[in-house]
């Protein structure tokens, strides 16, 4: 009886003793009122729990914005590897473009280097067979100028004969000598300008310019003035004006040029022998 007892005595719920009790402990609870109340709180911590995460969204989440500082973080370290690899390849291409530049520039001189060698080379070469055929007489036209006195070059008679005369040389100048019909030389050697050069440096009386040839030559156009010096003393066979007319030419060669040794003399007669037969 006891056992039948307990077994048909509701039993008490150790877990909500509030909702299965009320004022009269004999009068039972539903258990779908346990449930509903259940959901009820339920839905109330799940609305303040949403309520609570609003609130942390509005205030900035943590992760997320650590997050998006990491992002921002990578971003800029990315742009400032861009940045440093740009410079990098600028500096590169400068570099390039300057050793581009030495190089070339290296190359010029280089090839300016061999050609100057080279003409050096080239004029050495021309000097030796200029100084070999100069050696051997090959610019004697060049090298001479002839000094004409100016009467003669005027005088119509002669004209011809001096242009014959002239194409033997490439300088022909006009310059007062020690005759109306005298002809001097000086020459320069054709390496050093020939005689073109000599007679700028006899206009400027630079001496180290030229060097003088030791011959004089004295045209006579005209055959008395020739034969007046043939004239001979009674006392002897010698002809005295002859002699002083040479004396004369002699010291005024020397004077003019300043040498102490007298040239060698060539007297051109034209014409001479025949006014001589004429006359005997």
């Amino acid at each position: 009886e006891q056992k039948q007892r307990r077994d048909t005595t509701p039993k008490k719920s150790a877990c909500y003793p509030s909702l299965l009790s009320s004022e009269d402990d004999n009068s039972p609870i539903p258990t779908s009122s346990v449930f509903s109340s259940s959901r009820v709180r339920l839905k109330r911590a799940f609305k303040d729990s949403s309520i609570l995460n609003n609130s942390i969204s509005v205030g900035g989440n943590p992760i997320e914005s650590r997050k998006k500082k990491r992002q921002l973080g990578n971003q800029t370290e990315k742009e400032k590897e861009r940045q440093v690899a740009a410079q990098y390849r600028q500096q590169q291409k400068a570099q390039k473009q300057r050793e581009k530049e030495e190089n070339e520039t290296q190359r010029r001189k280089e090839k300016d280097e061999r050609a100057m060698i080279k003409a050096a080379t080239t004029q050495d070469k021309l000097n030796r067979k200029v100084a070999a055929q100069q050696t051997m007489g090959h610019f004697a036209k060049e090298e001479i100028c002839m000094l004409v006195e100016p009467k003669l070059l005027k005088n119509g008679e002669w004209k011809d004969t001096f242009d014959q005369i002239c194409e033997s040389y490439d300088s022909v100048e006009a310059l007062q000598g020690v005759s109306e019909g005298s002809i001097q030389f000086i020459r320069r050697k054709y390496v050093d300008g020939g005689g073109k050069s000599a007679f700028r440096a006899l206009e400027r009386n630079n001496q180290n310019g030229y060097h003088l040839v030791f011959h004089l030559v004295i045209l006579f156009s005209v055959p008395d003035d020739f034969l007046k010096l043939l004239e001979r003393s009674d006392d002897d066979d010698d002809y005295p004006k002859l002699e002083e007319w040479l004396e004369e030419k002699y010291t005024l060669w020397k004077s003019k040029w300043g040498r102490s040794e007298n040239p060698r003399l060539m007297i051109l007669l034209p014409g001479v022998l025949e006014e001589i037969h004429k006359n005997w």
